[in-house]
């Protein structure tokens, strides 16, 4: 990743969405390094070291997240280790379409059977993930992202079971009445 500029919308595996808001130069430990400055969703402030940039990433548009979940979902493992390390993997991977698809897995197979402790704790924490992206994203509050993200949910698997159909995107969902996008790459 090349330099960031204040203003760019990032993405930390473990800590979300955030905002480069600037850089500054500190010394720590007698060590004066550049930091990134990230404002996160949650509110809080990240101090990235710029020779860390590796550890966060660019957002992926809030289309190719409503793409991922409106695709048919896969079917996860019936053996609670072998989904377990399935999803596991595709966390560690930080990349957002992967949270995607296992928040929209693990949706169909709480549809469709009882999920696991530990799959209900691999839902929740991917929907936050997806949640602060829509938010920082779009003109959508926290609260206003978790009900879209809510509603977006229901009608994809309406029309999973019923074979229809469901293209969805922030901004884009009428039916929803969302505002328009932030996202200049849609």
């Amino acid at each position: 990743m090349a330099e960031l500029r204040n203003g760019a919308l990032v993405f930390h595996a473990h800590l979300g969405a955030g905002t480069v808001i600037s850089t500054r130069k500190m010394d720590i430990s007698g060590t004066n390094q550049r930091y990134y400055v990230v404002e996160l969703v949650s509110g809080n402030k990240l101090l990235l070291p710029v020779n860390q940039i590796g550890q966060i990433c660019s957002l992926r548009t809030s289309k190719a997240i409503g793409e991922v979940l409106s695709a048919a979902p896969e079917d996860l493992a019936a053996n609670y280790h072998q989904r377990r390390g399935d999803i596991e993997k595709k966390i560690k991977s930080g990349d957002q379409l992967q949270y995607a698809e296992v928040f929209r897995d693990l949706a169909w197979r709480g549809h469709n059977t009882r999920l696991s402790n530990t799959d209900k704790e691999f839902m929740n924490s991917m929907k936050k993930r997806l949640i602060d992206i829509l938010s920082i994203q779009t003109d959508l509050g926290i609260q206003e992202a978790a009900q879209w993200l809510e509603l977006t949910l229901q009608k994809i698997i309406l029309s999973w079971s019923t074979g229809e159909q469901h293209e969805s995107s922030p901004g884009r969902n009428a039916e929803v009445g969302q505002p328009e996008s932030r996202d200049k790459s849609k």
